[in-house]
């Protein structure tokens, strides 16, 4: 499936026009998420929402999602995706996901607007106190990684970036093993959709141990990475950029070891530094 389109540019260098040339663009694209529970009766369906993505790994995005809204438990949790809306040679319009389980409160605990948008998905959410999360997912983990494992890997998730290198223009997400070793990369002109992605890979393999991965990401650390990250277990989250106020406010709270500004063989620790065996020299200092 495609993740760039072909444009046509000119480039103005000071007060001259330059030949015009092809470009390359990452995709944004809808995507109507159609969500049915069982029922004795047949399937109840829930409020239809449209997210916007890149097209591509959408089985995984959508795993991701329903799993970081807490509206399923699991990859086993979705018996059916189903696509509809396809156009030639483009991306599908409309999913239909049909779940195993009946409806219950916790497909009510993040209402949505129509629209989630590929930039923030928590810009849909009807209401503040949605933000709150529940104590239940503080970490009490205490195993650790040593800082040269972290060192590594936003070199080896850049390397793994083939949209971004052809268009300049999608988040990554990289996900990896306590000891430095890769299981995914996933792209997305969203950087929490490209989070849904990475988890959504990870819950249709069951030999993964999501609680015991590293978290790389490309951009800045916002909340709702923060929040995606707890949903899953995620213990120590990495982000090229800075994180928000917010997002290392929630990190402290809920113990989840954040690192930023991860370039060039350092990175700044915000919180739960006890989770990183090194030196001191290891442990950069706030720019």
């Amino acid at each position: 499936m495609r993740h760039s389109v072909k444009v046509i540019k000119q480039r103005v260098v000071g007060s001259q026009m330059l030949a015009p040339q092809a470009d390359e663009l990452a995709i944004e694209d809808p995507l109507e998420l159609v969500i049915r529970y069982r029922a004795h009766d047949g399937f109840v369906e829930d409020k239809p929402f449209v997210t916007l993505r890149t097209p591509g790994h959408d089985d995984d995005l959508i795993r991701g999602l329903l799993f970081s809204q807490g509206r399923i438990l699991g990859a086993h949790e979705i018996s059916c995706i189903r696509y509809t809306g396809e156009r030639p040679q483009a991306a599908p319009t409309q999913a239909i996901i049909d779940l195993n389980k009946a409806i219950d409160a916790r497909a009510a605990q993040l209402e949505r607007s129509d629209i989630m948008q590929s930039s923030c998905g928590f810009c849909g959410s009807s209401r503040l106190r949605e933000l709150a999360l529940p104590q239940s997912l503080k970490l009490t983990s205490t195993w650790q990684v040593e800082c040269g494992v972290l060192h590594r890997m936003p070199e080896i998730m850049f390397d793994q970036q083939k949209a971004f290198s052809a268009t300049g223009g999608l988040h990554a997400s990289s996900l990896f093993t306590d000891t430095g070793s890769l299981i995914c990369v996933r792209e997305d002109i969203g950087r929490h959709n490209a989070l849904d992605k990475a988890i959504g890979a990870c819950l249709a393999d069951s030999t993964i141990e999501l609680s015991r991965c590293l978290l790389c990401s490309s951009g800045r650390i916002s909340y709702e990475i923060i929040q995606k990250a707890l949903m899953a277990g995620i213990a120590v989250v990495m982000g090229v950029g800075a994180p928000s106020s917010l997002a290392v406010s929630l990190a402290t709270d809920f113990n989840v070891t954040l690192l930023g500004f991860a370039r060039d063989g350092r990175f700044n620790v915000y919180s739960s530094p006890e989770r990183l065996l090194s030196d001191a020299a290891c442990l950069a200092t706030t720019e």
